[in-house]
């Protein structure tokens, strides 16, 4: 069906395609995604007269494939629109409509979409919702069943802005991050073919680092391939082989940063919340001594912070459960294992760049190497097993498994935990358990899975 400038496709039409899209393709399903949520939050607008809804979108396309960064932002009032261009100036920060590779499924290829709120904060969990009530056509609001979505006419009709300054203005700031100069310093960036791939290199070559740079060739389909945070084996290579200062990898929407230390060691998020936040507290820059984390964090880190006498916080998995619980009670650093990073003053949401630049303020101000900082951390062994059971909920409740995790916990005592938690997105329990050693680690997830499956829970 072909349409003009004057003869739009009608939005029931498209609407329709776009959910029967969604259904048939294994990838591109970001974009799907996308025009969905422009429905949904249209049709919201369109209920609250004063509402303007816009678009933000600064990218570019390789080949049929779509690696962009992209905005959504709805503005309700005149102060709205001064605290989104507050968040533009002093929190610009990348987001990511990609295609990426997952590991898992190794062969199939689904697009990934971010929503961000007008106030530079991932997209509520109730709006989101919505849009996938929308895109499942089962769609309720206001007590009615909502199978296609009312046409937006006249002066409702929203607009996209194309925001190509974006890419500048965030370059800016981030050099406006780094307290100390590069100069002398060999660092190795790992840009996993994804939105770092033209920024990071110019962030720290304006500092005045010697900068060795791989996986910066994106194609719109090689994003996060064997690159990157999640591929971290050649960047510890190069790392290796250059005889470089340390190497920072960054995942395919750069929201995560891993580190390499100078001898080729991965320093994981958990290391990073420990030197920085040992950093703030030695300061005397850590709001209310916290520094936030989730419950996958290491037993080792906690232990750490035990010693230098921080406080944590531990969350839900999820870097928005960590920037809430940072909102809510004032605390300025937060992040997981995986190397999401929250610095609340400079950012609303993780970034791996910045993430990147507040390892180097450190080195560079203490005189040490990334090793030197991360000699007191001993990060305890963990193995964690995903078992595929009828009922996750149904099996964390059973009583005998939860007197088998009893038992565990009060084997470990002190010297180290157990966790057991459900799938958010999988019919999967995870039970994970961290310990002096490998074995014992084995030793006490064997015990509870063992159980798991005796009670009839595990699908085989």
């Amino acid at each position: 069906m072909m349409t003009t400038r004057n003869s739009p496709l009608r939005i029931n039409e498209l609407s329709r395609i776009t959910r029967t899209l969604f259904r048939q393709h294994h990838h591109g399903v970001g974009l799907f995604v996308l025009i969905a949520t422009l429905f949904v939050l249209s049709f919201l607008a369109g209920l609250q007269p004063p509402m303007q809804f816009r678009v933000f979108m600064a990218g570019e396309v390789a080949d049929s494939d779509v690696v962009a960064h992209r905005s959504l932002t709805v503005e309700d009032t005149e102060a709205a629109k001064i605290k989104r261009n507050q968040v533009a100036m002093l929190q610009p920060t990348v987001f990511d409509l990609s295609v990426t590779e997952i590991a898992a499924l190794r062969q199939k290829i689904f697009g990934m979409l971010k929503l961000i709120n007008g106030q530079g904060e991932k997209m509520e969990e109730s709006v989101i919702a919505l849009v996938e009530d929308y895109l499942d056509d089962r769609l309720q609001l206001f007590g009615e069943k909502w199978h296609e979505i009312p046409f937006t006419k006249g002066g409702e009709i929203g607009r996209t802005v194309d925001y190509s300054a974006g890419r500048n203005r965030y370059i800016g700031y981030l050099i406006s991050l780094g307290v100390y100069s590069f100069k002398g310093m060999r660092i190795g960036l790992d840009c996993a073919n994804g939105s770092a791939w033209n920024i990071a290199k110019a962030v720290f070559d304006a500092l005045g680092a010697k900068t060795y740079v791989i996986n910066a060739e994106p194609d719109g389909t090689n994003i996060n391939n064997n690159a990157g945070s999640t591929h971290i084996e050649g960047l510890q290579k190069l790392v290796v082989e250059k005889g470089l200062d340390v190497g920072f990898a960054y995942d395919g929407d750069a929201d995560r940063c891993l580190c390499v230390d100078e001898k080729g060691n991965v320093v994981s998020g958990d290391a990073i919340l420990y030197v920085y936040g040992r950093y703030m507290k030695e300061r005397g820059k850590l709001l209310t001594n916290t520094v936030v984390t989730t419950v996958m964090s290491n037993f080792g880190l906690y232990k750490a912070f035990d010693a230098l006498d921080i406080d944590y916080a531990k969350t839900a998995v999820g870097d928005k459960y960590v920037y809430e619980y940072m909102m809510q009670n004032g605390c300025r650093i937060g992040g997981e294992q995986s190397g999401h990073i929250i610095f609340s003053k400079y950012a609303s949401t993780g970034d791996g760049i910045l993430t990147s630049l507040k390892m180097m303020e450190v080195i560079l101000a203490r005189k040490k190497k990334l090793s030197e900082l991360t000699a007191d951390l001993a990060i305890y062994p963990q193995v964690l097993e995903n078992v595929r059971v009828h009922d996750k909920a149904a099996a964390q409740a059973d009583v005998d498994v939860q007197a088998a995790v009893e038992s565990v916990a009060e084997a470990l005592g002190d010297t180290g935990r157990i966790l057991v938690r459900e799938s958010g997105t999988e019919p999967l329990l995870r039970v994970m358990v961290e310990a002096e050693s490998e074995e014992l680690c084995r030793k006490y997830v064997d015990q509870v899975v063992e159980i798991v499956r005796k009670k009839g829970h595990v699908a085989e």
